[in-house]
């Protein structure tokens, strides 16, 4: 049946690799959806249309679903209807930074994502779509 569900089954092995794999996979939308708010406010803030980057890219360079779904709802400023959850999306950049802690494997980039997350609960946007807590929070830093 999972063979159904998804693209094949891949196994990680006994323990907890498949968990490392959802809070690496997690972890790299996260990064993705912060690189893509920052980039994208750059360019509105620069007089270019924060849409039609995101198609340029997501056509281009970054012709994945990850930047090309996430990208259009980022640079639309689109949070609705609500999927994932920011205090989720928090959640899980917590045990990113724990796991990275525990292997002492450097990650600079999940501490922007957590502090990211982390103020947009402070906002009170916890119950928003984490594509919110993300592309709201760096436009409101950017001044847009």
């Amino acid at each position: 049946m999972l063979e159904n569900l998804g693209q094949g089954i891949v196994d990680f092995g006994e323990g907890a690799g498949a968990n490392v794999v959802k809070i690496a996979g997690n972890f790299m939308i996260m990064a993705s959806m912060e690189m893509m708010a920052e980039a994208y406010t750059l360019a509105e803030k620069s007089g270019v249309d924060r849409l039609k980057v995101a198609e340029f890219f997501g056509a281009t360079l970054f012709n994945a679903p990850i930047f090309q779904n996430y990208g259009k709802l980022i640079a639309s400023k689109q949070y609705e209807p609500v999927g994932f959850k920011s205090k989720l999306g928090l959640k899980d950049a917590r045990l990113a930074f724990k796991l990275s802690q525990q292997t002492e494997t450097p990650m600079p980039v999940v501490n922007t994502v957590h502090n990211r997350l982390l103020s947009a609960v402070a906002k009170g946007w916890g119950e928003t779509d984490w594509v919110e807590g993300v592309g709201r929070g760096v436009c409101e830093d950017a001044g847009v």
